[in-house]
């Protein structure tokens, strides 16, 4: 792995008061009870064109986006990371989610792998410029621990938002499927996206060292 991967987990997948935790329900004072459901209502408080708010698009394809069956789903993603913002040293506030949905690989090529991951942002945050970064951390979290030479994902056709969110990180799009996932009961088209280790690595490192010299400019005394 690169340089900038270990860098990233170097500083334990922070920058400034952004970062991506782990869940982990044994820590209670970072993840209150009942944390995954705090989730999901956040999910489906999230959107204009579904009263599901962004479940339909986060759960692509599921039939089932009940509170019951997408809770207990969350529960079984280990990790599942929480991408968010830290605003004081005890209380860390949420911006969105990540997991692994497919694991791509075999035993007999070990160092072989890829990953299917799904994401999503809540609404209060949406357009907001540090949905680039807590993007980048996670996805370095998925590549550094995971040993990764490729994470892809999938959309519906009409997601605009994660389209354009996830070519700033380096995605790329590979086509369109027709009448793939189920969409309120009929089949529609998924389009396949792809982000390789080698283009997330430059596109990491560019993006954080232009975080950092913007961030160094407006600390700057304004001079008259």
């Amino acid at each position: 792995m690169s340089a900038i991967l270990d860098l990233i987990k170097d500083q334990g997948y922070k920058l400034d008061r952004f970062a991506v935790l782990k869940y982990d329900q044994s820590r209670p004072d970072v993840f209150p009870l009942p944390y995954l459901t705090k989730l999901y209502e956040l999910t489906a408080q999230s959107g204009r064109h579904s009263p599901l708010g962004s479940l339909p698009d986060l759960f692509c394809g599921l039939s089932d986006l009940s509170h019951d069956w997408i809770t207990a789903y969350l529960s079984t993603k280990n990790p599942l990371l929480i991408l968010g913002e830290w605003v004081t040293p005890n209380e860390f506030t949420p911006w969105g989610y990540a997991f692994i949905t497919t694991s791509i690989g075999h035993a007999s090529a070990p160092k072989e792998k890829g990953i299917i991951a799904g994401y999503g942002f809540f609404s209060p945050f949406w357009g907001r410029p540090e949905l680039e970064l807590l993007s980048v951390l996670g996805l370095a979290y998925f590549f550094r621990e995971f040993g990764l030479l490729a994470i892809h994902g999938s959309r519906y056709a009409t997601n605009d938002r994660t389209a354009r969110l996830m070519s700033r990180v380096g995605f790329h799009d590979d086509g369109l499927i027709p009448r793939w996932m189920l969409d309120q009961g009929k089949l529609v088209g998924m389009i396949p996206s792809t982000l390789l280790v080698e283009d997330f690595e430059r596109v990491a490192e560019k993006f954080l060292n232009d975080w950092v010299e913007h961030n160094l400019r407006e600390k700057e005394p304004h001079r008259t």
